[in-house]
Order: structure tokens, then sequence, then C-alpha cells
């Protein structure tokens, strides 16, 4: 399998390097320098040639991200990896008067990208998987600020209790309509799909094991610009350590910060196809 060894994805850094600003994702607060160093962020140039960040994705080993199938299109031109602010480089935060700085980030060019074969873009359609794989054009090379998310390989590892507690994270739109300039995080909680087709109260809408369905409290959510990040479960990992697992794909919601469960694509249940289509 050429997914990484345990001991090296998933880290659970419990910086103390957090940089006190106003909290914003929705009613997210702003992460550490070097939490959540498998957060990617896929870049795109539009007709005029501007750079712009509309979606997110996860690094699950040294030459693959993992995002939203919704986010592809043909104005996809790379990934970034190791980024905080995106309005410096390198990042810098002033901790007790020291000044903590993160390395360079890391602009990585696209090689393929693979959509789920079941993607379909209709909520309305079975089937809908909204998976991609991101295989970068080069190696990238682990570090404190750039490391890959452990995955679920086992049916023990793929169980979700209701009610576990979450975390989304992302540089999408905030409760003040805006796009964060920092990575933010939030937590929310998995809901069971019967109690989600009930709160969503949605018949077109398919909803079934190929998704999760989470919820934050407070109006704790994702938003657009969000897509394609992380749902992230905190756990005890094979070797003893706590870390992180990636439980869900942020897909869609009906609206940001509402009372309504938002929609992830189940990891564990697409892993087969995850594995299937990874090349060294």
């Amino acid at each position: 399998m050429l997914l990484p060894n345990v001991t090296e994805c998933g880290p659970d850094r419990n910086s103390n390097l957090r940089n006190l600003v106003t909290p914003y994702v929705i009613n997210g607060q702003p992460t550490s320098l070097d939490q959540y160093p498998w957060l990617a962020l896929i870049k795109y140039i539009n007709e005029d040639d501007e750079e712009l960040f509309l979606c997110g994705g996860s690094l699950i080993n040294d030459r693959y991200v993992l995002t939203a199938a919704h986010c592809i299109n043909n104005m996809i031109v790379g990934v970034r990896l190791g980024e905080w602010d995106l309005d410096t480089d390198p990042d810098c935060v002033v901790k007790n008067k020291v000044r903590h700085c993160a390395d360079p980030v890391i602009n990585v060019g696209i090689e393929r990208i693979l959509l789920h074969k079941n993607y379909t873009r209709r909520l309305s359609k079975g089937g809908k998987i909204d998976m991609a794989l991101l295989r970068l054009d080069r190696v990238v090379n682990f570090g404190r600020y750039v490391a890959p998310i452990c995955l679920a390989k086992s049916s023990a590892e793929g169980e979700l209790p209701d009610g576990q507690m979450m975390y989304l994270a992302g540089w999408g739109t905030t409760e003040h309509g805006d796009v964060s300039r920092r990575k933010l995080y939030v937590d929310v909680h998995s809901v069971n799909l019967e109690e989600c087709r009930r709160l969503v109260n949605a018949p077109l809408i398919k909803i079934d094991e190929t998704l999760i369905c989470a919820l934050g409290q407070d109006g704790k959510d994702s938003c657009q610009g969000d897509s394609g990040g992380p749902l992230m479960e905190r756990r005890s990992l094979e070797d003893g350590r706590v870390g992180y697992v990636l439980r869900g794909i942020i897909s869609n919601g009906l609206s940001c910060g509402s009372t309504k469960p938002g929609f992830y694509t189940n990891v564990y249940k697409q892993m087969d196809w995850i594995v299937s289509n990874l090349e060294p």
C-alpha cells in the first residue's frame, strides 16, 4: 500500500504558536502555524491571469492530494502546501516577544487528475461520490509544516459513532462574508444518516452511506472555499500516538452556518478506489 507509515501521518502538534487574531471559516478559530500540515490549497488561474485559491485538499502521501471532484475545472494549475497566511511568506507569529516563522510555502504542479468513477454533480442522483485524486508532478518532502494525514484502513477504524467530535479546516468564506486569509478550524459533530435526513428534509437529495453528515453548534460550519478540505477526527493511532484521521471531504451543504448538517464524502467507504489508483 502506498499510504504513509503511521509514524509519519496525522501529527497532532498541540503547538503553542497560536496567533491570537479575530476568529473567522464560519465562527472558526485560527490554527497555529504548524497545525494540520496536510492542508492543501488548490490553485487556479482565471481568464485575467489572476491567481485564485478556491478549494482545499488533503495531502495523503508524498505524491497525492485528495479533494472534492466538484472543485475540478480547466483553471486548475497547481497545489500549495505549508500555507498559513495568504498574505505573507514565510508566515510568522510573535509569542512572548519571540518571533517564530514557518518554512516557505511549497507550490507544486499537477501531473494528473482522476475523478471518482461514480461522480455526478447532481445531488438527487444516486452514486454521487464527490472525490478526486490529484497526482503531484514531483515528490513532496515531509517536515514540520508539510505532512500527510492518516486514512482509516480497517472496518474498526472506519466506524463513526453518532455525535463524534470532528474538525474542519480551511481558508473559506467566514461569517463576515469575506474569505479568510489565515488557516482556520472549527469543531463539528457527526449526525447519523436517519437524523440527517430528518433535519435536512429534502427528499430529492440522496443521503446514504457514501456521505457523512456533520453539524456544528452556534453556527460553526464550513463554507464556500472550504470545499475539498478535510473533515478530521482526532484519535489514538496504531502506534499509540494521538493524531488525525481523514474522515470526510468537504462537499456540500444547504447553506453556511445553518442548523442543518453539511455533507461530506465518506473517505473510508472509498478506500478501495483510493488505494487502487495510487501509483509510486
